[in-house]
C-alpha cells in the first residue's frame, strides 16, 4: 500500500494530486479550523479510507500534553509550533493543540511511501527524528530555510538523488503538467501554495549530492522544497543551472 504523509497539510492544497498517487494519504495539520475545512471538503474519501484528517502538533518527543500553537492572523501558511520572534508576536494567536510523537504516527498508519514536511521551522527535527528510528521512505521533502536540512537528507538519511521544487512558481511551471499514475497519464495543475509535485513528476533528472548543493548555492535557501529518493539513480552528468549559465557566458 502506498501511503503518503502530508505534514503540515494546511488547507488541503496538496491532497486531490496526492489522491492520484497514493492508496491513503494521512494529513496532519494543526490549526483546527484548517482541519475542519479539509473535512468537509473531503468528506467521500475520509468516509471510504483513503483520507485521515489529523489535528495535531508533531513532536520529537513522546508527550502527550496539550502544547501552544502560534496561528497567523493573517496568513495561515506562516502559523507555527515555535514561538515567533518578540517583534512578531502581536501577529498571532495562541492555541492549544495536542501533542504526536512522529514515531508513534507512522507506527499507527503503516509505512510510508512519500512523507512531505512543511511545519515551518519544524522540519528538521522532525525528519532527524524519523531518520534516528530508521524510517526512509522512498520519497521524502521538506522545506530549506537553511542549508541545515539538506546536511541531514544527505548525512543521516544517507539519500543521495535529490531534486529541488522552488515554491514561488510551482503554481506557473507545473500548470496542466501530465501525472504519471498506477493506472493512467492525468493532466493536473498544481495550485499556488500547495507543496507541487513530487519523485518523477519533478521536472529534470535527480541531482547527486554535488550538484544539488551547487544548485542550492546558486537558489538560495527559503521557500524551496528539497527532495530525495531512494529508488532513483541521480544523473552525475547533469549540469547545475549556475554552471550552465556560466558556460553560456563564457
Amino acid at each position: 500500500m502506498k501511503i503518503i504523509y502530508d505534514l503540515g497539510a494546511n488547507n488541503g492544497d496538496n491532497l486531490p494530486y496526492y489522491f492520484l498517487k497514493s492508496d491513503k494519504v494521512v494529513a496532519v495539520e494543526a490549526n483546527k479550523i484548517l482541519c475542519n475545512q479539509i473535512k468537509k471538503k473531503y468528506e467521500k474519501e475520509i468516509q471510504s479510507g483513503k483520507l485521515e484528517v489529523l489535528n495535531y502538533v508533531l513532536s520529537n518527543k513522546k508527550n502527550k500534553d496539550e502544547t501552544s500553537f502560534y496561528i497567523h492572523k493573517n496568513e495561515h501558511v506562516w502559523s507555527q509550533a515555535l514561538i515567533p520572534k518578540i517583534e512578531k508576536i502581536n501577529e498571532f494567536e495562541e492555541v492549544s493543540v495536542k501533542n504526536k510523537y512522529i514515531i508513534d504516527l507512522i507506527n499507527e498508519y503503516g509505512d510510508p511511501y512519500y512523507i512531505k514536511t512543511d511545519l515551518e521551522l519544524m522540519d528538521e527535527t522532525i525528519v532527524r527524528e524519523l531518520f534516528k528510528n530508521n524510517i526512509f521512505p522512498n520519497y521524502i521533502s521538506a522545506e530549506a530555510h537553511n542549508i541545515d536540512i539538506f546536511c541531514l537528507m544527505n548525512g543521516l538519511g544517507n539519500y543521495n538523488s535529490f531534486k529541488i521544487v522552488e515554491g514561488h512558481n510551482v503554481d506557473k511551471k507545473y500548470k496542466s503538467t501530465n501525472i504519471k499514475t498506477d493506472k493512467e497519464i492525468v493532466n493536473y495543475s498544481f495550485p499556488y501554495n500547495s507543496a507541487g509535485p513530487f519523485g518523477n513528476d519533478i521536472t529534470g533528472p535527480w541531482m547527486n549530492t554535488n550538484n544539488c548543493f551547487k544548485t542550492l548555492g546558486f537558489l538560495g535557501t527559503g521557500w524551496i522544497d528539497i527532495h530525495c529518493s531512494k529508488i532513483d539513480q541521480p544523473d552525475n552528468n547533469y549540469l547545475p543551472e549556475r554552471e550552465v549559465k556560466i558556460k553560456v557566458k563564457i
